[in-house]
């Protein structure tokens, strides 16, 4: 392409302050032989570990995530008082279309998308710390400073966060905006948007930036551009203009190309694919721990490596938060009776659980948080954890909870008995419904009658939003301190999962309804879940490591545990993944952290020929 003069010469490709990275073990080779993936075409786009994990943000975590360094940004300043963050940007960096990519990308996005008044994007509480829009200047093409209204210490963590583009490629997103061309309109009827404002919301999105994008035209920063997609697979092919070089000089990433193969049946398709050795990469999302003891003895055949990484972005495998803003009186009443939630707890048979679902391979762990947290105490991750029946029944005689004339069932003062309905969505955790089966069978014996009952995603958000549920029941993913810093300690408050009414709330979202309109609306929450409201936007305002930012995040713990919130079963399950012996610079083991395999360098993956 470059003798052609399709493409210009290397030096005039790379920015002038080029990133340079050492492989984790071999100075690559160019490879044309596709790199084999698997995925979903899902409805925000191909979804695939692998595309989202090495999608490009400002900045990016060392591989054990204790530290923050540059990205795509060179580098940053953080006022001493917390109220401005300078970041620097790499001279001559370009898009995936050789278009500059320069400070104004960074203004355009801040001024004519994110407070766009046509465009309809919500503008994240993240960005208007103090409950004021942070403000951005251009100091110069490669420099841009945010300010902040009160001082913004996790700013840092803020825009690492891979939804945190920051971004927007102005030379192409202009050519739909009739302020900016006059034949907007019809470019974006040209490709099938009804109005030029759809087609903006379509190219500028969030997601669209994150490796998960449908968007072949959209310019991007990511090793690896979009070019083709079916309804079997998607094609991506090198970025040409890709800003980063390993140690020796070599412009990555190494691999040509990925072929992502989609499917919408990823737990059957990914151990098939991966025993016949037609995959050179498939990670948890396509893989189970049932699938593990075949897989293990099909790799000399298959011709892979399958490992088992402890996951660092979760604490348990399943647990169950009950709705505390319940309609029903009765129900609402025991369930906010911590010695409800003590009983239910001691009733399950934690040990049961990890032999006859997960192999043996995890323990009883009933804490929302793991023990890389901060200020996390060695007794709360067995909090009420063991097995114990008799004291479980005593607390429930305790409550005035009476059995039914043949002793086998709990009762309400009507006598009918007591029933907690598990509506559950989480089909991609392939053990749910084994977990469920089992919890059910355990609460028999204090004389709860558990049944859980699959409803798709979509429609169980809307009945958690409307309180029509009995409880929540989902893994913690999403549950790091890492996480919880940048955005929202999703396992430590309610609606203990993002609080957004479209997406993942999993019970009491009226005592959320409550914190978002200031108490005009939703259910009053008691004082202890007030003080965690309090205690987070403490925690998040505080510097890092501080004394207080222990202290704090120490309470919130506390508080969370003893009250037993969000009860856990047993503790993570290990991710199961799957790497082709041909695959080079790809891990053999590792840990799946909050970002993924991120701090693995995606980039410098090649397939040996």
């Amino acid at each position: 392409m470059v003798a052609s003069g399709d493409l210009p010469d290397l030096e005039s490709r790379l920015p002038t302050d080029v990133s340079v990275v050492r492989p984790s073990q071999f100075i690559g080779e160019y490879s044309a032989t596709p790199l084999k993936l698997l995925g979903t075409n899902g409805g925000a786009g191909i979804e695939s570990q692998f595309t989202e994990s090495m999608n490009q943000g400002l900045f990016t975590t060392d591989p054990g995530y204790s530290k923050f360094v540059a990205n795509v940004a060179k580098g940053w300043d953080l006022a001493e008082d917390g109220k401005s963050l300078t970041i620097y940007f790499r001279e001559g960096m370009k898009w995936s279309d050789g278009d500059d990519f320069t400070a104004n990308d960074i203004v355009f996005w801040h001024k004519e998308v994110l407070q766009n008044e046509d465009l309809g994007f919500p503008v994240p509480e993240r960005y208007s710390p103090g409950g004021e829009l942070m403000g951005l200047e251009k100091i110069d093409d490669y420099t841009v400073k945010f300010t902040f209204s009160i001082p913004y210490f996790r700013s840092i963590e803020v825009f690492a966060r891979d939804e945190d583009i920051l971004i927007a490629p102005e030379h192409f997103i202009k050519r739909y905006m009739p302020s900016y061309s006059d034949g907007a309109e019809a470019l974006a009827k040209s490709e099938g948007y009804g109005s030029w404002q759809l087609a903006v919301q379509a190219h500028a999105n969030t997601t669209a930036q994150m490796g998960f994008t449908k968007d072949p035209l959209l310019p991007t920063l990511n090793p690896w551009v979009l070019e083709d997609i079916s309804s079997t697979s998607s094609l991506w092919v090198r970025n040409p203009f890709y800003w980063r070089v390993d140690t020796s000089g070599n412009q990555l990433p190494y691999a040509d190309s990925l072929l992502i193969q989609l499917t919408d049946k990823r737990e059957t398709t990914g151990p098939i694919k991966t025993l016949a050795g037609e995959l050179d990469f498939t990670d948890y999302t396509g893989l189970a721990l049932t699938d593990y003891p075949v897989l293990k003895a099909g790799e000399a055949k298959g011709g892979y490596t399958v490992s088992l990484w402890p996951r660092a972005d979760q604490s348990h495998a399943m647990g169950f938060a009950l709705n505390y803003t319940h309609s029903d009186p009765y129900t609402n009443k025991i369930f906010n009776d911590v010695k409800f939630r003590q009983a239910l707890s001691l009733g399950l048979d934690r040990d049961e659980i990890s032999e006859n679902v997960f192999f043996g391979l995890v323990e009883p762990y009933t804490a929302p948080m793991s023990p890389l947290w901060s200020g996390y105490e060695d007794w709360m991750g067995t909090y009420f954890a063991e097995h114990d029946v008799e004291r479980a029944n005593k607390l429930l005689d305790e409550m005035g909870i009476a059995w039914d004339a043949n002793n086998t069932w709990r009762i309400r003062p009507d006598g009918e008995r007591i029933i907690i309905t598990g509506t559950w969505a989480t089909e991609w955790l392939p053990y749910s419904q084994d977990v469920f089966d089992l919890m059910s069978l355990q609460w028999k014996d204090i004389g709860i009658d558990f049944q859980s009952k699959f409803v798709e995603e979509a429609a169980l958000q809307t009945l958690f939003v409307a309180n029509q549920t009995d409880v929540g029941l989902s893994n913690s993913d999403g549950g790091s301190e890492f996480l919880a810093r940048g955005d929202y300690p999703i396992r430590l408050m309610p609606p203990w999962h993002w609080g957004d009414a479209d997406c993942c709330a999993m019970a009491a979202y009226e005592w959320r309804t409550w914190l978002d309109s200031d108490g005009d609306t939703g259910i009053e929450p008691p004082a202890d879940v007030k003080r965690i409201y309090e205690l987070v936007t403490l925690w998040q305002n505080e510097p890092y490591g501080t004394e207080d930012y222990v202290a704090y995040i120490n309470e919130i713990l506390n508080i969370n545990v003893k009250n037993l919130y969000y009860v856990g079963t047993v503790s993570s399950p290990p991710a199961v993944y799957a790497v082709s012996n041909n695959l080079m610079n790809a891990p053999r083991e590792g840990v799946f952290g909050p970002w993924g395999e991120v701090p693995y360098m995606l980039d410098t993956w090649y397939v040996k020929e």
